[in-house]
């Protein structure tokens, strides 16, 4: 995942500032749906995700 890379290369930069990968997440998740037929790890993980998208956007 590339967003991924990038959301590490910024991190072990000193670049706090996730906006647009944040921005490409919500794309890539349809602002971080969680289907009816996911595991547990799925849901943890997507919620965890737009957590920390709406922390970032404070």
């Amino acid at each position: 995942m590339v967003v991924h890379k990038e959301i590490q290369n910024k991190i072990n930069h000193n670049q706090y500032d996730l906006t647009n990968e944040f921005s490409q997440l919500r794309i890539i998740t349809n602002d971080y749906f969680i289907p009816n037929d996911v595991c547990g790890t799925f849901k943890a993980t997507y919620e965890m995700l737009k957590a920390f998208d709406e922390i970032s956007t404070q």
